[in-house]
Protein backbone atom coordinates (compact mmCIF):
# COMPACT_ATOMS: atom_id res chain seq x y z
CA UNK A 1 0.00 0.00 0.00
CA UNK A 2 1.39 3.39 -1.01
CA UNK A 3 0.81 5.90 1.76
CA UNK A 4 0.68 9.57 0.84
CA UNK A 5 -1.56 12.38 2.17
CA UNK A 6 -2.90 13.59 -1.19
CA UNK A 7 -6.02 15.25 0.23
CA UNK A 8 -4.08 17.03 2.96
CA UNK A 9 -1.57 18.24 0.41
CA UNK A 10 -4.37 19.48 -1.85
CA UNK A 11 -6.01 21.50 0.93
CA UNK A 12 -2.66 22.94 2.02
CA UNK A 13 -1.99 23.95 -1.59
CA UNK A 14 -5.40 25.64 -1.70
CA UNK A 15 -4.60 27.53 1.52
CA UNK A 16 -1.22 28.62 0.12
CA UNK A 17 -2.82 29.80 -3.13
CA UNK A 18 -5.44 31.84 -1.32
CA UNK A 19 -2.76 33.33 0.94
CA UNK A 20 -0.91 34.43 -2.19
CA UNK A 21 -4.14 36.04 -3.45
CA UNK A 22 -4.51 37.79 -0.10
CA UNK A 23 -1.01 39.18 -0.46
CA UNK A 24 -1.43 40.64 -3.95
CA UNK A 25 -5.06 41.69 -4.19
CA UNK A 26 -5.87 45.38 -4.13
CA UNK A 27 -9.59 44.78 -3.70
CA UNK A 28 -10.97 44.64 -0.11
CA UNK A 29 -13.86 42.35 -1.11
CA UNK A 30 -11.47 39.91 -2.79
CA UNK A 31 -9.28 39.96 0.33
CA UNK A 32 -12.25 39.01 2.50
CA UNK A 33 -13.26 36.17 0.15
CA UNK A 34 -9.68 34.90 0.04
CA UNK A 35 -9.47 34.97 3.86
CA UNK A 36 -12.68 32.92 4.02
CA UNK A 37 -11.16 30.31 1.66
CA UNK A 38 -7.82 30.35 3.48
CA UNK A 39 -9.45 29.72 6.86
CA UNK A 40 -11.55 26.83 5.56
CA UNK A 41 -8.75 25.14 3.63
CA UNK A 42 -6.23 25.45 6.44
CA UNK A 43 -8.70 24.39 9.13
CA UNK A 44 -9.70 21.17 7.37
CA UNK A 45 -6.40 20.13 5.80
CA UNK A 46 -5.56 17.64 8.56
CA UNK A 47 -8.98 15.98 8.62
CA UNK A 48 -8.22 13.59 5.76
CA UNK A 49 -5.21 12.19 7.64
CA UNK A 50 -7.43 11.18 10.51
CA UNK A 51 -10.18 9.87 8.25
CA UNK A 52 -7.86 7.88 6.00
CA UNK A 53 -5.45 6.44 8.54
CA UNK A 54 -7.03 6.25 12.03
CA UNK A 55 -7.04 2.63 13.23
CA UNK A 56 -5.57 1.57 9.86
CA UNK A 57 -1.87 2.33 10.28
CA UNK A 58 0.40 1.00 13.01
CA UNK A 59 1.44 3.78 15.41
CA UNK A 60 -0.71 6.37 13.59
CA UNK A 61 -3.18 6.86 16.44
CA UNK A 62 -0.46 7.68 18.98
CA UNK A 63 1.31 9.95 16.51
CA UNK A 64 -1.94 11.73 15.63
CA UNK A 65 -2.97 12.20 19.28
CA UNK A 66 0.37 13.92 19.88
CA UNK A 67 -0.14 16.20 16.87
CA UNK A 68 -3.77 16.96 17.75
CA UNK A 69 -2.67 17.93 21.27
CA UNK A 70 0.03 20.19 19.79
CA UNK A 71 -2.47 21.86 17.43
CA UNK A 72 -4.86 22.43 20.33
CA UNK A 73 -2.21 24.00 22.61
CA UNK A 74 -0.27 26.05 20.05
CA UNK A 75 -1.20 29.77 20.31
CA UNK A 76 -1.03 30.40 16.58
CA UNK A 77 -3.08 27.32 15.66
CA UNK A 78 -5.69 28.18 18.31
CA UNK A 79 -5.82 31.74 16.98
CA UNK A 80 -6.62 30.58 13.44
CA UNK A 81 -9.12 27.96 14.64
CA UNK A 82 -10.96 30.66 16.63
CA UNK A 83 -10.63 33.16 13.77
CA UNK A 84 -12.27 30.69 11.42
CA UNK A 85 -15.15 30.20 13.85
CA UNK A 86 -15.61 33.99 14.12
CA UNK A 87 -15.62 34.48 10.36
CA UNK A 88 -17.47 31.38 9.17
CA UNK A 89 -19.84 30.61 12.03
CA UNK A 90 -20.46 34.08 13.48
CA UNK A 91 -20.03 36.23 10.37
CA UNK A 92 -17.61 38.63 12.08
CA UNK A 93 -15.38 40.99 10.15
CA UNK A 94 -11.91 40.27 11.56
CA UNK A 95 -9.85 42.39 9.17
CA UNK A 96 -8.58 45.94 9.44
CA UNK A 97 -8.07 47.17 5.89
CA UNK A 98 -6.38 50.45 5.07
CA UNK A 99 -7.29 51.44 1.55
CA UNK A 100 -7.46 54.46 -0.70
CA UNK A 101 -9.19 55.62 -3.85
CA UNK A 102 -6.66 56.59 -6.49
CA UNK A 103 -6.46 60.07 -7.98
CA UNK A 104 -7.58 58.69 -11.33
CA UNK A 105 -11.02 57.74 -9.96
CA UNK A 106 -13.93 59.33 -11.78
CA UNK A 107 -16.14 59.43 -8.68
CA UNK A 108 -17.63 62.79 -7.79
CA UNK A 109 -20.32 64.20 -5.58
CA UNK A 110 -20.63 63.77 -1.83
CA UNK A 111 -19.13 60.46 -0.68
CA UNK A 112 -19.25 58.79 2.68
CA UNK A 113 -17.12 55.84 3.78
CA UNK A 114 -18.23 53.62 6.66
CA UNK A 115 -15.69 52.03 9.01
CA UNK A 116 -16.16 48.69 7.21
CA UNK A 117 -15.09 50.32 3.94
CA UNK A 118 -18.50 50.60 2.29
CA UNK A 119 -18.65 53.71 0.09
CA UNK A 120 -21.91 55.61 -0.18
CA UNK A 121 -22.76 58.30 -2.72
CA UNK A 122 -25.10 61.07 -1.73
CA UNK A 123 -27.73 62.29 -4.15
CA UNK A 124 -31.04 64.03 -3.51
CA UNK A 125 -30.74 63.51 0.26
CA UNK A 126 -30.26 59.73 -0.06
CA UNK A 127 -27.10 57.66 0.47
CA UNK A 128 -26.69 54.74 -1.87
CA UNK A 129 -23.94 52.11 -1.46
CA UNK A 130 -21.55 51.88 -4.38
CA UNK A 131 -20.70 48.27 -5.19
CA UNK A 132 -17.75 48.70 -7.53
CA UNK A 133 -15.54 51.58 -6.47
CA UNK A 134 -13.18 52.28 -9.34
CA UNK A 135 -9.61 52.97 -8.26
CA UNK A 136 -9.96 51.43 -4.79
CA UNK A 137 -6.81 49.69 -3.63
CA UNK A 138 -5.56 48.13 -0.41
CA UNK A 139 -2.65 49.86 1.25
CA UNK A 140 -2.31 47.34 4.12
CA UNK A 141 -4.33 44.80 6.08
CA UNK A 142 -4.22 43.21 9.51
CA UNK A 143 -6.39 41.32 11.98
CA UNK A 144 -8.37 43.20 14.65
CA UNK A 145 -7.06 40.74 17.25
CA UNK A 146 -3.73 38.93 17.28
CA UNK A 147 -2.39 35.99 19.24
CA UNK A 148 -0.28 36.91 22.25
CA UNK A 149 3.38 37.27 21.34
CA UNK A 150 2.79 37.85 17.61
CA UNK A 151 2.48 41.64 17.47
CA UNK A 152 5.66 42.42 15.56
CA UNK A 153 5.00 40.50 12.32
CA UNK A 154 2.60 41.17 9.48
CA UNK A 155 -0.77 39.46 9.18
CA UNK A 156 0.53 37.77 6.03
CA UNK A 157 3.47 36.35 8.02
CA UNK A 158 1.07 35.09 10.71
CA UNK A 159 -0.81 33.16 8.04
CA UNK A 160 2.43 31.90 6.51
CA UNK A 161 3.75 30.73 9.89
CA UNK A 162 0.50 28.86 10.49
CA UNK A 163 0.77 27.11 7.12
CA UNK A 164 4.40 26.24 7.88
CA UNK A 165 3.24 24.42 11.03
CA UNK A 166 0.62 22.46 9.09
CA UNK A 167 3.07 21.73 6.29
CA UNK A 168 5.57 20.46 8.87
CA UNK A 169 3.00 18.02 10.27
CA UNK A 170 2.21 16.72 6.78
CA UNK A 171 5.92 16.30 6.01
CA UNK A 172 6.46 14.50 9.30
CA UNK A 173 3.61 12.16 8.41
CA UNK A 174 5.24 11.41 5.05
CA UNK A 175 8.63 10.78 6.66
CA UNK A 176 7.17 8.51 9.33
CA UNK A 177 4.53 6.59 7.37
CA UNK A 178 5.13 7.21 3.68
CA UNK A 179 7.57 4.35 3.20
CA UNK A 180 5.30 1.70 4.71
CA UNK A 181 4.03 -1.05 2.49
Amino acid sequence: MHIYPYKTEERLREAKNTLNRMNITKNPDELKRALFSFLNASRFCMGPLLKDYKNKLDRFNDWWNNKADFLERNKLCSFFRNLRNEVIKEGKDVLKINWAISDSSTMNGPLQIDPDGTVFKGQDGRWTPIEDVQGRKILSWDFHKRPQGYNSISAYSLCKNYLDILDGIMNEFIAKFGQLK
